[in-house]
Protein backbone atom coordinates (compact mmCIF):
# COMPACT_ATOMS: atom_id res chain seq x y z
CA UNK A 1 0.00 0.00 0.00
CA UNK A 2 1.12 3.63 -0.65
CA UNK A 3 -0.38 7.05 1.08
CA UNK A 4 0.81 10.29 -1.13
CA UNK A 5 -0.57 13.60 0.08
CA UNK A 6 -1.12 16.16 -2.72
CA UNK A 7 0.18 19.48 -0.96
CA UNK A 8 -0.66 21.03 -4.98
CA UNK A 9 -3.79 20.53 -4.80
CA UNK A 10 -5.78 23.13 -2.14
CA UNK A 11 -9.71 22.40 -1.72
CA UNK A 12 -12.65 22.14 0.76
CA UNK A 13 -14.24 19.93 3.12
CA UNK A 14 -17.61 20.67 4.49
CA UNK A 15 -18.60 19.75 7.42
CA UNK A 16 -20.35 16.67 8.13
CA UNK A 17 -22.94 15.32 10.67
CA UNK A 18 -26.26 12.66 10.99
CA UNK A 19 -29.39 14.13 11.51
CA UNK A 20 -32.12 12.66 13.70
CA UNK A 21 -33.36 10.28 11.09
CA UNK A 22 -29.51 9.07 10.64
CA UNK A 23 -29.86 11.48 7.28
CA UNK A 24 -25.93 12.77 6.63
CA UNK A 25 -26.13 16.69 6.47
CA UNK A 26 -23.46 18.47 4.86
CA UNK A 27 -23.19 22.16 5.92
CA UNK A 28 -22.02 24.13 3.18
CA UNK A 29 -21.27 27.36 5.99
CA UNK A 30 -18.63 25.57 7.48
CA UNK A 31 -15.69 24.66 5.23
CA UNK A 32 -11.82 23.76 6.56
CA UNK A 33 -9.15 24.31 4.17
CA UNK A 34 -7.89 20.48 2.84
CA UNK A 35 -5.30 18.54 1.12
CA UNK A 36 -6.29 15.42 -1.28
CA UNK A 37 -4.88 12.26 0.04
CA UNK A 38 -4.90 8.78 -2.34
CA UNK A 39 -4.35 5.19 -1.06
CA UNK A 40 -3.34 2.63 -3.35
CA UNK A 41 -3.54 -1.18 -2.54
CA UNK A 42 0.17 -2.35 -4.55
CA UNK A 43 -0.40 -5.49 -3.17
CA UNK A 44 -1.65 -8.59 -4.18
CA UNK A 45 -4.51 -9.21 -1.70
CA UNK A 46 -7.74 -7.26 -0.44
CA UNK A 47 -7.22 -4.68 2.26
CA UNK A 48 -9.90 -3.49 4.34
CA UNK A 49 -9.79 -0.02 5.48
CA UNK A 50 -12.83 0.38 7.47
CA UNK A 51 -16.54 0.92 6.84
CA UNK A 52 -19.18 3.68 5.57
CA UNK A 53 -16.88 6.32 4.17
CA UNK A 54 -14.62 6.21 7.14
CA UNK A 55 -10.75 5.25 6.87
CA UNK A 56 -10.59 3.66 10.57
CA UNK A 57 -6.71 2.60 10.74
CA UNK A 58 -4.89 6.10 9.64
CA UNK A 59 -4.31 9.25 11.88
CA UNK A 60 -2.21 12.32 11.48
CA UNK A 61 1.33 13.02 13.03
CA UNK A 62 3.33 15.96 13.27
CA UNK A 63 6.66 16.75 14.43
CA UNK A 64 7.44 18.72 17.32
CA UNK A 65 10.14 21.37 18.14
CA UNK A 66 12.53 18.33 19.32
CA UNK A 67 12.10 16.80 15.87
CA UNK A 68 9.81 13.91 17.15
CA UNK A 69 6.87 12.36 15.54
CA UNK A 70 3.75 12.99 17.46
CA UNK A 71 0.42 11.81 17.17
CA UNK A 72 -2.00 14.14 16.72
CA UNK A 73 -5.42 12.98 15.75
CA UNK A 74 -7.03 9.81 16.57
CA UNK A 75 -7.86 7.01 14.80
CA UNK A 76 -11.83 6.41 14.32
CA UNK A 77 -11.26 2.48 15.44
CA UNK A 78 -9.74 3.94 18.51
CA UNK A 79 -12.79 5.98 19.31
CA UNK A 80 -14.94 3.26 19.19
CA UNK A 81 -17.84 3.80 16.78
CA UNK A 82 -21.00 1.54 16.32
CA UNK A 83 -21.35 1.16 12.69
CA UNK A 84 -23.27 -1.94 12.64
CA UNK A 85 -24.70 -3.04 9.02
CA UNK A 86 -22.73 -0.13 7.11
CA UNK A 87 -20.97 -1.11 4.13
CA UNK A 88 -17.35 -2.34 4.08
CA UNK A 89 -14.39 -0.52 2.24
CA UNK A 90 -12.56 -2.87 1.02
CA UNK A 91 -9.36 -1.56 -1.65
CA UNK A 92 -8.58 -4.69 -4.54
CA UNK A 93 -5.25 -4.94 -5.62
CA UNK A 94 -4.47 -2.06 -8.22
CA UNK A 95 -7.52 -0.16 -6.54
CA UNK A 96 -6.98 3.33 -5.04
CA UNK A 97 -9.31 5.81 -2.90
CA UNK A 98 -9.51 9.61 -3.18
CA UNK A 99 -10.03 11.06 -0.20
CA UNK A 100 -9.11 14.31 1.80
CA UNK A 101 -7.32 15.41 4.99
CA UNK A 102 -8.17 18.69 6.94
CA UNK A 103 -5.52 21.28 7.17
CA UNK A 104 -4.48 21.76 10.98
CA UNK A 105 -4.27 25.51 11.55
CA UNK A 106 -1.16 27.55 14.35
CA UNK A 107 1.60 29.39 13.58
CA UNK A 108 4.08 26.55 13.63
CA UNK A 109 5.29 25.28 10.69
CA UNK A 110 6.95 21.78 11.16
CA UNK A 111 6.62 18.24 8.96
CA UNK A 112 3.40 16.15 8.85
CA UNK A 113 2.72 12.30 7.38
CA UNK A 114 -0.29 10.23 7.64
CA UNK A 115 -0.23 6.30 9.29
CA UNK A 116 -2.37 4.07 8.79
CA UNK A 117 -2.10 0.77 10.09
CA UNK A 118 -2.19 -0.42 13.77
CA UNK A 119 1.19 -1.96 15.88
CA UNK A 120 3.91 -2.98 14.15
CA UNK A 121 1.83 -3.20 10.67
CA UNK A 122 1.73 0.58 9.51
CA UNK A 123 2.28 2.24 6.39
CA UNK A 124 3.42 6.08 6.18
CA UNK A 125 2.58 8.44 3.81
CA UNK A 126 4.83 10.93 1.96
CA UNK A 127 6.31 14.01 4.35
CA UNK A 128 4.47 17.04 3.74
CA UNK A 129 4.33 21.24 5.67
CA UNK A 130 1.88 22.43 7.12
CA UNK A 131 0.98 24.15 9.87
CA UNK A 132 -0.36 24.20 13.02
CA UNK A 133 -0.65 25.47 16.92
CA UNK A 134 2.16 24.40 18.82
CA UNK A 135 0.03 23.55 21.89
CA UNK A 136 -0.99 20.66 20.33
CA UNK A 137 1.97 19.21 21.35
CA UNK A 138 1.87 19.94 25.21
CA UNK A 139 -1.76 18.28 25.19
CA UNK A 140 -0.36 14.88 24.02
CA UNK A 141 1.86 14.57 26.69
Amino acid sequence: MTIFVDTSVKVNAPVEYLSRNGEMIHDSTINYHSFLFTIENISNTTIFLGRTFSVYFIHREAKNKKGEWVKIDKNLSEIGLCLTGAATINLKPGQIVISKIRRCCGNFLTDFRLVFGYDDNVVYSNVFKDSIDARVFDSNK
